[in-house]
């Protein structure tokens, strides 16, 4: 990322603004700020920031986060006992719907039976 070496540099160093360092760089004011906005918060002089390396600069004004997932899977067990259900409006469709169910965990790929509700 040279880009945001070079935006430390004309932000830190030449104190120039964003509308400046967007047009310099060839990159949108939107990027230029937020790029601006990371080294405010770091508040780092520039003469340590153009001794790092350009992965190393960007790992520390952009941390890689762990992503969690939004939603939790739902229970299934539960869900098809709640289908099983008489009057579940899923019901009729679980009667109907011919499944084809493991009869042996162990077996799970080999061994099958169909099961009508």
């Amino acid at each position: 990322m040279r880009k945001l070496k070079e935006v430390a540099r004309l932000y830190l160093d030449m104190k120039l603004g964003v509308r400046s360092i967007a047009r310099a760089c060839t990159i949108s004011t939107s990027t230029a700020h937020t790029y601006v906005e990371r080294l405010k918060e770091l508040d780092v002089p520039y003469g340590e920031l153009s001794i790092m390396g350009d992965d190393e600069l960007e790992d520390l004004l952009f941390p890689k986060e762990e992503r969690v997932t939004a939603k939790p899977l739902p229970d299934f067990d539960y869900l098809v006992k709640e289908m099983k259900k008489k009057g579940s409006r899923f019901s009729f469709s679980m009667r109907n719907t011919r499944a084809i169910i493991p009869t042996d965990t162990s077996e799970a790929g080999s061994t099958a039976s169909i099961v009508t509700g």
